[in-house]
């Protein structure tokens, strides 16, 4: 299997789990939290928070995050920094909100955090990836641990 299948392989592993969202606060500190996550075939990445959250008021004021998500299972990392916007389309927004509470719902064994918010006091967060890298510490036959991905090359794309 070479990186671009454990990649997608890691992917499909981590759309059912938690990430770490870091963002840069107005003192110029970063913040980090957990963040049950799902993200696309072109790595753009999709979470939810309240909306009076840290994570919002300072993805608001500089849009620049960091994720990064590890799977314990399959020894292997994925890192990104991207630029997050929050998704007002509602179509859009609410396929992202189905997938990420069906996610949230499952690992919190049906009683997740957001189910106890009312809908105004969410905001999904569409983030578009500007540098991604891939650590595969498992078995890899093309030798490689560690791998940049560029943007439009995601999941062996190379067109």
């Amino acid at each position: 299997m070479n990186n671009a299948q454990h990649l997608a392989e890691l992917l499909e592993s981590l759309k059912k789990s938690t990430g770490v969202l870091s963002t840069l606060a107005e003192d110029g500190g970063i913040d980090s939290a957990v963040v049950y996550f799902t993200c696309d075939n072109n790595l753009n990445l999709y979470f939810f928070t309240r909306a009076n959250s840290k994570k919002n008021q300072n993805i608001l004021n500089n849009s620049t995050i960091s994720f990064t998500a590890y799977s314990e299972e399959l020894l292997q990392t994925f890192q990104m920094r991207g630029d997050a916007s929050s998704i007002d389309e509602p179509a859009e927004q609410a396929v992202a909100f189905e997938s990420l509470f069906k996610i949230a719902n499952k690992a919190s064994g049906g009683n997740p955090p957001i189910s106890q918010m009312m809908q105004s006091e969410i905001r999904v967060f569409k983030v578009i990836p500007l540098w991604a890298r891939f650590s595969n510490f498992g078995i890899s036959e093309d030798g490689k641990r560690i791998e940049d991905l560029k943007v439009g090359e995601f999941l062996g794309d190379k067109s």
